[in-house]
Protein backbone atom coordinates (compact mmCIF):
# COMPACT_ATOMS: atom_id res chain seq x y z
CA UNK A 1 0.00 0.00 0.00
CA UNK A 2 1.03 3.17 -0.77
CA UNK A 3 1.75 6.02 1.96
CA UNK A 4 -0.71 8.90 1.50
CA UNK A 5 1.87 11.07 2.89
CA UNK A 6 4.12 10.32 0.33
CA UNK A 7 1.48 11.60 -2.24
CA UNK A 8 1.13 14.64 0.02
CA UNK A 9 4.92 15.07 -0.18
CA UNK A 10 4.91 15.04 -4.40
CA UNK A 11 1.58 17.38 -4.37
CA UNK A 12 3.48 20.10 -1.85
CA UNK A 13 6.77 19.56 -4.69
CA UNK A 14 4.63 20.46 -7.34
CA UNK A 15 3.20 23.39 -5.59
CA UNK A 16 6.77 24.75 -5.56
CA UNK A 17 7.76 23.88 -8.80
CA UNK A 18 4.53 26.12 -10.12
CA UNK A 19 5.69 28.89 -7.58
CA UNK A 20 9.28 28.42 -9.03
CA UNK A 21 7.46 28.83 -12.60
CA UNK A 22 5.21 31.43 -12.14
CA UNK A 23 8.10 33.45 -10.97
CA UNK A 24 10.08 33.08 -14.27
CA UNK A 25 6.56 33.66 -16.51
CA UNK A 26 6.89 30.11 -17.51
CA UNK A 27 2.60 29.78 -17.80
CA UNK A 28 2.50 26.08 -18.87
CA UNK A 29 4.59 24.46 -16.12
CA UNK A 30 2.47 26.75 -13.64
CA UNK A 31 -0.89 25.33 -14.90
CA UNK A 32 0.11 21.57 -15.08
CA UNK A 33 2.00 21.54 -12.32
CA UNK A 34 -0.65 22.72 -10.26
CA UNK A 35 -2.49 20.30 -12.38
CA UNK A 36 -0.71 17.63 -10.61
CA UNK A 37 -0.67 18.77 -7.87
CA UNK A 38 -4.34 18.51 -7.55
CA UNK A 39 -4.14 15.07 -8.78
CA UNK A 40 -1.63 13.91 -6.30
CA UNK A 41 -3.95 15.03 -3.31
CA UNK A 42 -7.01 13.51 -4.28
CA UNK A 43 -4.96 10.32 -4.57
CA UNK A 44 -3.92 10.95 -0.92
CA UNK A 45 -7.07 10.82 0.01
CA UNK A 46 -8.68 7.96 -2.22
CA UNK A 47 -5.25 6.09 -0.85
CA UNK A 48 -5.42 7.13 2.97
CA UNK A 49 -9.19 6.65 2.46
CA UNK A 50 -9.46 3.29 0.70
CA UNK A 51 -5.93 1.69 -0.29
CA UNK A 52 -5.62 2.19 -3.42
CA UNK A 53 -6.20 4.54 -6.52
CA UNK A 54 -7.54 3.90 -10.08
CA UNK A 55 -4.04 4.56 -12.66
CA UNK A 56 -5.91 7.34 -13.93
CA UNK A 57 -4.76 11.24 -14.90
CA UNK A 58 -8.51 12.93 -14.71
CA UNK A 59 -8.95 14.82 -11.85
CA UNK A 60 -13.02 14.70 -12.83
CA UNK A 61 -12.51 11.31 -12.06
CA UNK A 62 -10.23 11.29 -9.24
CA UNK A 63 -13.11 13.44 -7.39
CA UNK A 64 -16.39 11.05 -8.27
CA UNK A 65 -14.48 8.63 -6.18
CA UNK A 66 -13.24 10.95 -3.43
CA UNK A 67 -16.99 11.58 -3.35
CA UNK A 68 -18.41 8.29 -3.25
CA UNK A 69 -16.31 8.41 -0.14
CA UNK A 70 -17.16 11.90 1.46
CA UNK A 71 -19.92 14.19 -0.27
CA UNK A 72 -18.34 17.19 1.20
CA UNK A 73 -15.98 17.31 -2.03
CA UNK A 74 -18.68 18.58 -4.56
CA UNK A 75 -17.33 21.76 -3.16
CA UNK A 76 -13.75 20.88 -5.79
CA UNK A 77 -16.31 20.49 -8.78
CA UNK A 78 -15.41 23.75 -10.22
CA UNK A 79 -11.74 23.63 -8.99
CA UNK A 80 -10.92 20.05 -10.49
CA UNK A 81 -12.28 20.98 -13.89
CA UNK A 82 -10.32 24.22 -14.12
CA UNK A 83 -7.11 22.17 -13.53
CA UNK A 84 -8.11 19.05 -15.33
CA UNK A 85 -8.18 21.30 -18.91
CA UNK A 86 -4.34 21.51 -18.33
CA UNK A 87 -3.05 17.72 -18.47
CA UNK A 88 -2.60 17.81 -21.99
CA UNK A 89 -2.83 21.26 -23.05
CA UNK A 90 0.34 22.29 -21.10
CA UNK A 91 2.32 19.36 -22.54
CA UNK A 92 1.96 19.03 -26.13
CA UNK A 93 2.15 22.12 -28.76
CA UNK A 94 -0.72 20.75 -30.80
CA UNK A 95 -2.86 20.52 -28.19
CA UNK A 96 -6.46 21.71 -28.61
CA UNK A 97 -7.61 23.85 -25.54
CA UNK A 98 -6.20 26.86 -24.13
CA UNK A 99 -7.09 30.87 -23.69
CA UNK A 100 -3.93 32.90 -24.39
CA UNK A 101 -1.31 32.59 -28.22
CA UNK A 102 -0.85 29.23 -29.42
CA UNK A 103 -2.98 27.98 -27.15
CA UNK A 104 -0.72 29.09 -24.21
CA UNK A 105 -1.95 29.80 -20.68
CA UNK A 106 -2.46 33.11 -19.74
CA UNK A 107 -1.02 34.91 -16.21
CA UNK A 108 -5.00 35.17 -15.15
CA UNK A 109 -5.24 31.00 -16.20
CA UNK A 110 -2.15 30.38 -13.96
CA UNK A 111 -2.99 33.00 -11.31
CA UNK A 112 -6.66 30.62 -11.09
CA UNK A 113 -4.54 27.47 -11.30
CA UNK A 114 -2.35 28.54 -8.60
CA UNK A 115 -5.33 29.57 -6.46
CA UNK A 116 -7.21 25.65 -6.86
CA UNK A 117 -4.23 23.88 -6.50
CA UNK A 118 -4.25 25.79 -3.05
CA UNK A 119 -7.54 25.06 -2.30
CA UNK A 120 -7.58 21.71 -2.79
CA UNK A 121 -4.67 21.36 -0.92
CA UNK A 122 -5.63 22.82 2.23
CA UNK A 123 -8.85 20.86 1.61
CA UNK A 124 -7.45 17.32 1.10
CA UNK A 125 -4.79 18.02 4.20
CA UNK A 126 -7.82 19.11 6.17
CA UNK A 127 -9.46 15.21 5.90
CA UNK A 128 -6.25 13.26 5.37
CA UNK A 129 -5.04 11.84 8.76
CA UNK A 130 -8.06 13.30 10.54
Amino acid sequence: MTNPQRWLDLAGDDVRMAEFAMAEGILQQVCFHCEQAAEKLLKAYLVWKKGFYPKTHSLIQLLHLCRMEDSDFEALAELCELLDQFYVATRYPDAPIGTGPAGSPSRPDAEKAMSAAASIRTFVQSRVGS
